[in-house]
């Protein structure tokens, strides 16, 4: 919400919900106003809540359910209705998760990067179009040095220096980092692919 909310005007959901109650307002009541007054009355009198709650849904959430693709099972109740509008819209969308499963991947690549000491400064879009490369003409690929060919091939970068000789405790250290996002990230696989 952005700031400065609370004086704009209240919803009509919010008016709906105060006559409900038996409450009267000015007409200029603000979002502010109306949510103090809704939040004290329903602190007063918790049954006109649970009453308000365990009224029939509305023929917007009725239509929304439908949308969903889910049954409407006659009796909903509102509250019933809103839950269930709620866990519908609180799933990812397919889109959503390839575009997280990208930005997990995005991140292990430039942490192999960083492994192996490439030099030339690499942004997030330029890893994106590699491994976005990669999958269209290597499926199954993994490897940062096939990364790094590909980042060189789409965009000839500054020349890189070779690797440095790192003490086995850095070494000890970038594996573990290595395989820990490993481990995520195949988990995270698993978790999407459901």
């Amino acid at each position: 919400m952005s700031e400065g909310w609370q004086y704009d005007p209240a919803t009509d959901m919010q008016k709906e919900k105060l006559r409900f109650l038996g409450c009267t307002w000015e007409s200029n009541i603000t979002k502010g106003q109306a949510s103090d007054a809704i939040s004290e009355y329903v602190r007063l009198f918790p049954e006109k809540e649970r009453e308000w709650q365990s009224r029939p849904a509305t023929a917007e959430q009725e239509k929304l359910i439908r949308e969903m693709g889910e049954e409407n099972r006659r009796g909903m109740t509102y509250s019933e209705a809103k839950d269930l509008i709620g866990d519908y819209e609180s799933v990812p969308t397919e889109a959503e998760e390839r575009e997280e499963e990208m930005e997990l991947r995005i991140e292990g690549g430039l942490i192999g990067l960083y492994n192996w000491e490439y030099k030339p400064k690499v942004s997030r879009k330029r890893v994106r179009e590699a491994i976005e490369h990669l999958d269209k003409t290597k499926p199954g690929w993994e490897s940062t040095g096939e990364l790094i060919e590909t980042l060189e091939a789409l965009k000839p970068a500054p020349v890189r220096r070779g690797r440095k000789t790192q003490s086995s405790q850095e070494q000890g250290c970038l594996s573990v980092l290595v395989v820990c996002f490993l481990v995520v990230w195949a988990i995270a696989k698993l978790i999407l692919s459901r």
